[in-house]
C-alpha cells in the first residue's frame, strides 16, 4: 500500500493524519475513518453495502446532501437564491434533482458554486456522525465527489472504487442513463485514473460478487492494521 499524495503531489504520512485526527483525549479509543470514492457506475453502494455487513458503519454523502436540502432547511433556501425558483420542485418544495443537474453538469462554474453551497453543509454532518459512531467501529464514508471537493484530508484513508469505462457504461446504462447524461456526469469529475493514483486502497469491481469477495476481505485487514496503528480497540 502506498502513501497517499495530496494535491501538491507531497505524500501524506498516514501516522501525521492519525496523529491530527486523535489530538486531544487519547483515553477516548477511536476507530479508524474511510473516504470511499470512485468513478460513476463503479459500484461504490455495493462495496460499502459488503463492508456493513462486515460490521463497518457506514454513511452516505448523497443522503446527507439530500437532507442538507429539504424542504425548509438553510441549504435550501441558499440554492434557490442563487439558482432561482426553477430548481424547486413545486409538488414537494424540495429541490428539483433533474433540475439542477442539468444546469450544474452544463456548466462547470454553476457545478462549482453548487459544491460551494452545499458540500461545507455536507461535511460538518459527516463530521457529526463520524465523531458519534467511531467510537463502536470502523467509519466508511461513500463520498462520490471526495477528490473534488477536497474532503480526502477528513479522513484516515481514501479508497477508491473503480473499473473498466465499458462497464461503467453498461451500469449506467441499467440506470436509465443514456451515453450524453453519462458522459456529461463523467466529465464533472476527476478522472477515474487520477483518483486511483491518488488512493490509498484500490478495490476492482469488474467481474462478479465472487471475484468481488476477496478484495473486500483484503480492505477488511487494511482495516484491521489501520486499527492497531491508531490504537483503537
Amino acid at each position: 500500500m502506498h502513501h497517499r499524495r495530496g494535491r501538491s503531489g507531497a505524500s501524506v504520512s498516514p501516522d501525521r493524519r492519525a496523529g491530527r485526527r486523535h489530538s486531544g483525549d487519547h483515553r477516548m479509543l477511536e476507530f479508524p475513518t474511510i473516504g470511499l470514492t470512485g468513478g460513476i457506475a463503479c459500484g461504490k453502494s455495493t462495496v460499502i453495502r459488503l463492508l456493513e455487513r462486515q460490521g463497518c458503519k457506514v454513511l452516505d454523502a448523497d443522503q446527507i446532501a439530500r437532507e442538507v436540502v429539504a424542504p425548509g432547511t438553510p441549504g435550501l433556501a441558499e440554492v434557490l437564491r442563487v439558482f432561482g425558483p426553477e430548481v424547486q420542485d413545486p409538488q414537494t418544495g424540495g429541490l428539483n434533482r433533474n433540475a439542477m443537474a442539468d444546469i450544474a453538469f452544463e456548466d462547470p462554474a454553476a457545478l462549482r458554486r453548487l459544491q460551494e453551497l452545499l458540500h461545507p453543509r455536507v461535511y460538518v454532518r459527516i463530521a457529526e456522525e463520524t465523531a458519534r459512531l467511531r467510537r463502536r467501529g470502523p467509519v466508511v464514508v461513500e463520498v462520490p465527489l471526495l477528490f473534488e471537493t477536497a474532503g480526502e484530508e477528513g479522513f484516515d484513508q481514501v479508497w477508491v472504487v473503480a473499473c473498466s469505462p465499458g462497464i461503467q457504461q453498461k451500469r449506467a446504462s441499467l440506470r436509465g442513463w443514456d451515453q450524453r447524461e453519462f458522459s456529461r456526469r463523467n466529465k464533472a469529475q476527476m478522472p477515474l485514473s487520477q483518483k486511483m493514483d491518488a488512493a490509498d486502497l484500490v478495490i476492482w469491481n469488474e467481474l462478479s460478487m465472487e471475484w468481488l469477495k476477496p478484495q473486500i476481505d483484503r480492505a477488511l485487514r487494511t482495516l484491521a492494521c489501520l486499527n492497531q496503528q491508531l490504537g483503537g480497540c
